[in-house]
């Protein structure tokens, strides 16, 4: 929407995946969108490379936050800010998750976590970034209680 922006994702169809998105959206230039694939646990950046960092139903697929935390900090420049868009406590044994997980029952390298709030805070502030701030968010398609 206006902005430069790199996708990074661990997927070899990253490329099919951005297109997909522009051609959707009037309002993305695709011209502005670069994508590199790759682990989050070893980012392919150099230091202070990014000014903001959004990942989106990221965190709960990665095995080692530590790890990733680093990497996240490494790649932020001074003041930068990460926001994390996560499903949250209860996420690998809701119904959802399990059936999705039979249909990926040939990946035996994916992974479903519980985003736990303290964990993650814990992590990141470990590795350097500045303690979260905390916005609940009902999932758009999640029934109202």
């Amino acid at each position: 929407m206006g902005h430069r922006v790199t996708a990074f994702d661990i997927h070899d169809n990253l490329e099919e995946c951005i297109s997909g998105r522009v051609s959707s959206d009037s309002r993305l230039d695709g011209s502005l969108i670069n994508y590199v694939s790759g682990d989050g646990h070893d980012m392919p950046f150099d230091d202070a490379t990014f000014g903001h960092l959004l990942c989106y139903d990221t965190l709960h697929h990665m095995r080692d936050y530590d790890q990733v935390f680093r990497e996240f900090h490494r790649v932020l420049k001074t003041g930068g800010r990460a926001i994390f868009v996560e499903p949250g406590a209860g996420h690998s044994t809701s119904p959802g998750t399990l059936a999705f997980l039979k249909t990926m029952a040939h990946d035996p390298t994916w992974i479903e976590r519980d985003v736990v709030l303290e964990e993650i805070n814990a992590c990141a502030t470990a590795e350097g970034l500045a303690p979260l701030g905390i916005l609940p968010s009902q999932h758009p398609v999640a029934p109202l209680v």
